[in-house]
């Protein structure tokens, strides 16, 4: 690493692989780093309220929420809540004609989800505001329940674009079920992402590194597999992912660093 800055210093062009900037950028600021606080852990922040997304991330989302200007967006995983806020507050600045919705699920009650401190954004009066107005609307269901697939389906019926953010189960299997039931609501041109595909090689750094890994790591590493074993699989296996014309746009990894890489999946528009 050294001798890299020592020739960027020297203005020598290096040849380093994007990726591996980006990895290496990954195991500095995550939680799997040697860090006593490393600020991948909670992510940016939004007002006071920890959001969870990296920075990088935070600025590709909101970038992308401004392009598509979503009038529906459904997020899989509200935990703290602070990334509901962030993506609501953003559609309610946009001042689209036609007012956007937020709808949100955790299977799990506010009280069972890990929210340490005080920056929680359901504790929020930001968020309490965004509910009442109707930028938010919080389902604690699983999303694949019939029941809320068919409100899904409802709502997807007066939205123009609409766009799926899974950030639930981190676990292969699951996601994949999730993409087969909601891909077909994702609009042409727009956006399912997946997040935290980088999970899968940070928990093998971790175990190579010799570092405590998390505690879903060892499912991750081993049969149940992670976020990027599921965008593999939906790539390879997944008649959906076909027939919808899902495919990989990097473009949207716009600052080389990203907690998502090859996660954000485009459907083609209509020619």
């Amino acid at each position: 690493a050294s001798n890299a800055a020592l020739q960027m210093m020297q203005g020598t062009k290096l040849d380093v692989a994007q990726d591996v900037v980006a990895f290496a950028t990954e195991l500095m600021m995550s939680p799997a780093s040697t860090q006593a606080s490393a600020p991948g852990g909670v992510g940016s922040r939004w007002f006071g309220i920890d959001t969870l997304q990296d920075p990088m991330d935070a600025a590709a989302i909101s970038d992308l929420l401004w392009t598509l200007k979503p009038d529906l967006v459904i997020e899989i995983g509200t935990e703290c809540g602070g990334s509901a806020v962030f993506y609501a507050q953003m559609l309610k600045l946009m001042r689209m004609p036609k007012q956007s919705k937020l709808l949100t699920y955790d299977v799990f009650p506010v009280y069972r989800r890990r929210c340490p401190g005080k920056s929680q954004g359901v504790k929020s009066e930001m968020w309490k505001d965004l509910v009442a107005e109707g930028f938010i609307e919080p389902r604690i269901a699983d999303v694949t329940a019939p029941e809320e697939l068919a409100h899904i389906e409802l709502l997807s019926r007066n939205a123009e674009t609409v766009l799926v953010i899974d950030d639930g189960d981190h676990h292969a299997t699951p996601l994949v079920l999730h993409f087969e039931l909601l891909a077909k609501f994702v609009t042409p041109g727009s956006v399912y992402l997946i997040q935290d595909t980088r999970l899968d090689r940070t928990c093998l750094a971790q175990r190579e590194l010799r570092q405590r890994p998390w505690a879903y790591c060892a499912d991750i590493l081993g049969s149940k597999g992670g976020p990027a074993r599921a965008v593999r699989y939906l790539q390879c296996e997944s008649s959906s992912y076909k027939r919808l014309q899902f495919s990989i746009d990097y473009s949207l990894e716009k600052w080389v660093y990203s907690q998502h890489p090859g996660g954000y999946l485009r459907r083609a528009p209509v020619q």
